[in-house]
């Protein structure tokens, strides 16, 4: 089954060619948001940390 599955993605090149871009892409977003996400997330925790409490 998995002969079939091959021989028929390998037979048509705009297929794979666009399988292969679409897998490319998705990965690079699953890195690239994260990251960016964490980034934010850590720039807006030291601002929070920095300013402390008033004290009395």
């Amino acid at each position: 089954m998995n002969h079939i599955a091959i021989k028929m993605l390998m037979g048509d090149k705009g297929k794979y060619l666009g399988i292969v871009m679409g897998l490319t892409f998705a990965s690079l977003i699953m890195t690239q948001q994260p990251a960016i996400f964490l980034g934010l997330m850590s720039r807006s925790y030291s601002f929070i940390s920095d300013v402390g409490l008033p004290e009395r």
